[in-house]
C-alpha cells in the first residue's frame, strides 16, 4: 500500500492513514520558540467608495495571521495605520518602528487604492492621501518596491509584503465584484509542519505580491473583502492543509494568481481605454521573490 493510494480514499488526519503512515510532527527548536511576527496593516477605512471592503481586508487579515501565529505558539505583534491617520509620514514611522530579530516573521499588508505611474515599475503607487480631494503629489504616495526593500533590509527570516489595490492610472476606482457563491466543503484541516515550512523556514525568505497586474483594476465587495486578498488565504489555507507536502511559496503565489483571476473574470471593471465601457474583469496578482 502506497500513501498515494491511500489518499485517494482517506485524508491524512483519518486512522487508517495514521496507523499506516505514522507522522512525526518534529517540535520547535529554541530559535523558533523565540520568534515573533510582526503584522503592520495600512488600511484606507474611511474612504467612501471602497472603505467598507478595506476595513473587511483588516479584520481577515489580522485574524488569519493571528491564527497562524497561535498555531506556532509565537506572539503576533499588530501595528497600522488606518481611517483620518492614512498618511505617508505615519506609514513611514510604523515601518521604521519594525525591529525583527532573524528569527522573527515580517508582514506588511496594504488595502486601500493604488495605481501606476509611467516609470517601468510593475508594482503599484499606494494612496496614502486621507483626504482625496487633494490633487496625488509624491510626498502622499509610496511605490510598493520601495516598501519592500525597506523591510527587506531587516533582518527577519520571512518577509511579506502584500498589497490589494488597482494598478491602472490614478482616476481609476476599484471595482465591485459579485457576491461570487461560495461551496461548504468540510475542511481536511491543518498541517502544523506544512505551517513551519513556510512560515519558519530556515532559509530566508522575501516575497512581494499585489492584487493586479499592470494596466488592471482590482476588485472587491464590502462582503468579502478584496478578490485578491481573499484567494492568497485561501491558498495559504489549501496548501497548509494535511494532504500536501514539501509546499513552497511559489505555489502559494501561483494558485491565488489563479484563482484571482477565475473569481474577478465572474465581475465587471471599467475598460482601460474607456472608462464607461465595462467588461469581464481582468485582474491576475503579480509577484516577486528573493
Amino acid at each position: 500500500l502506497t500513501k498515494e493510494l491511500i489518499l485517494t480514499y482517506f485524508t491524512k488526519d483519518e486512522e487508517i492513514y495514521k496507523n499506516l503512515f505514522a507522522v512525526n510532527t518534529r517540535p520547535l527548536t529554541p530559535e523558533q520558540k523565540s520568534s515573533r511576527m510582526f503584522l503592520l496593516t495600512i488600511i484606507d477605512t474611511e474612504d467612501e467608495h471602497i472603505g467598507a471592503d478595506c476595513e473587511m481586508d483588516r479584520k481577515k487579515q489580522q485574524a488569519y495571521f493571528s491564527k497562524i501565529a497561535t498555531k506556532l505558539e509565537i506572539p503576533i505583534i499588530i501595528k497600522e495605520v488606518l481611517g483620518k491617520e492614512l498618511n505617508k509620514t505615519n506609514v513611514l514611522n510604523k515601518i521604521n518602528e519594525l525591529a525583527p530579530a532573524k528569527s522573527d516573521i515580517v508582514i506588511f499588508y496594504y488595502s486601500g487604492h493604488g495605481y501606476s505611474r509611467e516609470d517601468g515599475r510593475l508594482f503599484p503607487y499606494l494612496d496614502l492621501r486621507y483626504d482625496k480631494d487633494i490633487p496625488i503629489r509624491k510626498e502622499d504616495e509610496l511605490n510598493m518596491e520601495e516598501i519592500y526593500e525597506m523591510i527587506k533590509n531587516k533582518p527577519g527570516r520571512l518577509n511579506l509584503v502584500i498589497s490589494d489595490c488597482c494598478n491602472w492610472h490614478a482616476n481609476a476606482s476599484n471595482a465591485k465584484s459579485a457576491n461570487i457563491a461560495n461551496t461548504r466543503p468540510s475542511s481536511v484541516g491543518l498541517s502544523l509542519e506544512n505551517i513551519k515550512s513556510l512560515f519558519m523556514n530556515p532559509n530566508r525568505t522575501s516575497l512581494m505580491i499585489t492584487a493586479a497586474s499592470k494596466g488592471e483594476v482590482s476588485a472587491g465587495n464590502a462582503l468579502e473583502g478584496g478578490i485578491f486578498t481573499g484567494q492568497f488565504r485561501e491558498a495559504l489555507q489549501k496548501f497548509m492543509g494535511i494532504n500536501y507536502e514539501n509546499i513552497t511559496w511559489q505555489q502559494i503565489t501561483e494558485n491565488a494568481q489563479t484563482q484571482t483571476a477565475f473569481i474577478a473574470s465572474q465581475s465587471k471593471c471599467p475598460n482601460p481605454n474607456n472608462p464607461k465601457e465595462y467588461n469581464d474583469c481582468k485582474q491576475t496578482p503579480v509577484f516577486k521573490m528573493n
